[in-house]
């Protein structure tokens, strides 16, 4: 999913990208600064990847992307976050739909000349775009939310989520681990994009995003239990801002100030924890500038932004027509106190990336030719066959569903190909045949489809009516008429467990019910439940259990 060799790479470069926006940004202890923001297709949509740029030069020039989260056409990355934590680590975070998950990746070294990284795993849901705090405690917490009823960007991809709000997720261990503690549900929140602050007084502060401006919650018991939502009076057009503590020990918040839509982007200051807001620098008076986030080093507060996305909100204005930019500002807490620039080295409006003529595929068309190459090319220089398998059924399995028999054989032995141990250097090869693989997938991509859940009645069916014999994969997939390969990635996805192992459970269960409900003897219940040797079965019951068919009987039957 995060790919980093250049030759790949080169497909994210600006002149591949008809939009960009939502920005993060870092700076490292020698200086170097980070910036993230994602892209892909024509607007917020699947296919939607993030990339990572950076600056050795204090940010008058920016690199093409150096990193990219990237998880294919039927994903999006997206609302990217950068953090360098206390241990002088950087944090590539982004948002994963509709997996609807928090994926992260570390580089223990940021200012290093070459910039490796930990592999990305998943550290909560669903969608997390603000820094993390470090409370007084040394707790690292994390501000994740799960948007309310109704607030989708991606129609068809609901969040499976029940509990909704929005949330904090702890770590005791740096990052090592998290636990997810409590959250808010503050009326009207739009989109969440909450953030935590510690008071003075050991409170917690939280403030959502909403659509009357900006809310505001509190917990007094380190963020398990949030009181009721209110305003926090603090305005806004409905868009993204940033408040932190400073080294000084003042607050800043970034936020539309005196604003008519999203325009006059403000860096404010507050000496008094919050209570009052006097100082106020204007970063920004024109329209569309948007998504404010802040880091500070050495005294210096940098703060990016997007303005004029070009995502097609609307169809009808073209994307070339909008400025494009992601933007950043270096300022002083003394140039906020002033309400203008009196530090040297201070700037605002300055362009991190800003794109022009497009000079790529049109993400538009949806032709076979134009939505394989690309993602053929990244699979095929991954070495792990199951990883290759996984990508493939996790973007494209939904087809297996409709392939003729004839087809089933076929992506079966393409993906029996891709796991074999000999084609792990041969990215020819595996070109090829990911290539064959994934044409014959999306030939049937539009037929009509069979719902999974109908499928896995089938498949607790079957198992159901062969429980007494012995049920392999091979004779399971041939009577259901589907990939082998794909019924096992369905089954592990839906249930949490293998085919197999749902299939051992339920010998298990059934003895047990046997055990208790009839007077059959063990070596009659094995049969019935697939196991022609007695001993074998007694023994992979008492493995299961802890006890013996026999002690299990007796058991029940004081219990009555």
């Amino acid at each position: 999913m995060l790919q980093t060799d250049f030759e790949i790479l080169h497909q994210y470069s600006a002149c591949h990208r008809l939009w960009q926006g939502i920005p993060s940004i870092e700076c490292t202890e020698k200086g170097r600064l980070f910036s993230a923001f994602y892209s892909g297709g024509t607007t917020e949509q699947l296919g939607n990847y993030c990339v990572l740029l950076k600056s050795d030069d204090g940010g008058d020039t920016w690199s093409e992307p150096i990193a990219a989260a990237d998880a294919g056409g039927s994903y999006r990355c997206y609302d990217p976050c950068l953090w360098i934590d206390p241990l002088g680590r950087l944090w590539f975070i982004w948002a994963v739909m509709p997996d609807h998950a928090v994926w992260a990746s570390l580089c223990d070294h940021p200012d290093a000349d070459d910039l490796h990284w930990s592999p990305p795993r998943i550290i909560g849901h669903d969608v997390m775009m603000n820094k993390p705090i470090i409370a007084s405690t040394g707790e690292w917490l994390f501000p994740m939310a799960v948007w309310d009823e109704g607030v989708l960007v991606i129609s068809e991809c609901p969040t499976p989520q029940q509990e909704r709000g929005s949330f904090v997720y702890r770590s005791y261990d740096q990052g090592q681990s998290f636990q997810k503690i409590g959250g808010a549900d503050v009326k009207e929140r739009s989109f969440d994009e909450h953030m935590l602050l510690e008071k003075y007084d050991g409170a917690l502060w939280m403030l959502v995003r909403t659509r009357y401006g900006i809310g505001q919650s509190y917990s007094y018991d380190g963020g398990c239990t949030w009181t009721p939502g209110e305003d926090s009076g603090l305005g806004g057009p409905c868009s993204r801002f940033q408040i932190r503590r400073l080294t000084s020990g003042n607050l800043l918040l970034v936020n539309h100030h005196h604003f008519q839509g999203r325009n006059n982007l403000t860096a404010l200051l507050s000496q008094d924890d919050g209570k009052t807001w006097d100082s106020h620098l204007l970063l920004d008076e024109r329209s569309s500038v948007s998504y404010p986030d802040v880091t500070e080093r050495d005294g210096y507060l940098y703060i990016t932004y997007d303005r004029e996305r070009g995502a097609a909100y609307n169809p009808t204005i073209s994307p070339e027509t909008s400025a494009r930019e992601i933007l950043f500002a270096k300022i002083t807490e003394a140039d906020i106190l002033a309400g203008s620039l009196v530090h040297t080295g201070s700037f605002l409006k300055r362009i991190i990336s800003k794109l022009g003529d497009y000079d790529g595929p049109d993400p538009r068309l949806q032709e076979l030719n134009c939505k394989i190459p690309r993602y053929v090319s990244v699979l095929a220089r991954e070495t792990s066959g199951e990883a290759i398998v996984s990508a493939i059924l996790r973007d494209y399995g939904r087809c297996c569903v409709n392939l003729h028999h004839q087809d089933t054989d076929t992506v079966d032995a393409c993906i029996a190909k891709l796991l074999e141990r000999s084609m792990a250097d041969d990215i020819y090869a595996k070109s090829a045949t990911i290539q064959q693989l994934i044409t014959i997938l999306l030939a049937n991509e539009k037929a009509p489809s069979a719902p999974v859940d109908m499928l896995m009645e089938e498949v607790f069916e079957y198992v159901r009516m062969h429980l007494p014999q012995e049920i392999t994969l091979d004779a399971m997939a041939s009577a259901l008429h589907i990939s082998k390969f794909y019924l096992c990635h369905i089954f592990k996805r839906k249930t949490g467990i293998t085919l197999m192992q749902y299939v051992l459970n339920r010998r298990i269960t059934t003895a047990k019910q046997l055990l208790s409900t009839t007077r059959y003897s063990v070596t009659e219940i094995s049969v019935r439940v697939g196991y022609n040797s007695a001993a074998y079965f007694a023994k992979l019951f008492k493995d299961m259990t802890g006890v013996s068919p026999s002690q299990y009987r007796e058991s029940m039957e004081q219990s009555k």
